[in-house]
């Protein structure tokens, strides 16, 4: 009986597992200097990163301002599952 119980529990965990949704982060971020500890010279940043996520990719592109300087930077996730296969097939 609870090896049946144990199974059904098993099963039921699983397939919700496999019918939840992705996680939703898409919009803007901002580095909040006052809710950060330790962070030195880094308080004087100002970071904004966009979010931008589909359900094959993930996106990410940020823009920095530091000691009168700016950089933007992107960076691209491929959440398919060809890209998790391995690259050395013989």
């Amino acid at each position: 009986m609870k090896v049946k119980l144990l199974i059904s529990v098993l099963c039921l965990t699983t397939m919700s597992a496999f019918a939840a949704k992705h996680s939703v982060f898409f919009g803007p971020w901002q580095f909040n200097t006052e809710k950060s500890k330790n962070i030195g010279m880094m308080a004087q940043m100002k970071m904004i990163e966009t979010v931008e996520q589909t359900d094959s990719s993930l996106d990410v592109t940020t823009h920095t301002t530091f000691q009168g300087r700016d950089e933007d930077s992107k960076t691209h996730l491929d959440l398919t599952l060809e890209s998790r296969q391995p690259t050395n097939r013989q």
